[in-house]
């Protein structure tokens, strides 16, 4: 619902946002349901139950459940696509904001079904939700938004330089950084590899007796 009404209100507006702000829109409705939809891919019960007692290569219960979730949030990225920039943008640069939101949208579920495991699935979500909502935010303007609180200041321009932000996959859209796509890349494969570590880990501790206490 929250993903149709901020369509809705872009398509709406009057003379509608600039094409790199469509282009925000389309990131965070991505970011949105790619938080939710990993959050539930490895979460404490029977999700994480049923990956851990099959027997399977150890990467293949995060790989696949990431590209199952990936053909839900797709879609439904370009179909956001379709409506937010057809008016605005030609059919070549549909395609760059394409490929570049799969890789966005790949990172964030990889980030945020490695976090399920250790913190559960409501946690994990809100986790992405923050990142989705507040990340069309660079750097620079959480530098000097916190600018009066050294002490949150440094340690969350940190994050937003080294975590799947939107405004990261926006500056790979706009300049073709390599260094973004990378890091959007490197996320991917490294959320694979936490999910794969922290799935077994979490899920024997939560059945180790006495645990709970």
């Amino acid at each position: 619902m929250r993903n149709g009404l901020l369509l809705a209100a872009a398509v709406a507006a009057s003379d509608g946002p600039s094409l790199s702000g469509r282009i925000r829109v389309v990131l965070v409705a991505a970011g949105t349901l790619s938080a939710v939809a990993g959050s539930r891919l490895l979460a404490p019960g029977g999700a994480l139950t049923a990956a851990q007692m099959s027997a399977a290569a150890w990467w293949l219960a995060p790989a696949g459940r990431l590209l199952g979730a990936a053909c839900v949030v797709v879609p439904l990225t370009l179909t956001s696509i379709l409506v937010l920039l057809a008016p605005r943008a030609p059919l070549t640069a549909h395609v760059g904001v394409a490929a570049v939101a799969g890789v966005y949208v790949a990172s964030v579920i990889a980030l945020s079904a490695a976090l399920a495991p250790a913190v559960g699935a409501s946690a994990a979500a809100a986790f992405g939700l923050a990142g989705a909502w507040l990340g069309p935010m660079p750097p620079s303007d959480i530098y000097t938004l916190f600018e009066p609180v050294p002490l949150l200041q440094h340690p969350l321009v940190l994050a937003w330089n080294v975590l799947p932000l939107p405004w990261r996959a926006a500056r790979w859209i706009a300049c073709g950084n390599a260094s973004d796509a990378l890091l959007l890349i490197g996320w991917v494969i490294l959320g694979i590899f936490a999910a794969a570590w922290t799935a077994p880990r979490f899920f024997r501790a939560d059945r180790t007796p006495g645990a709970a206490a």
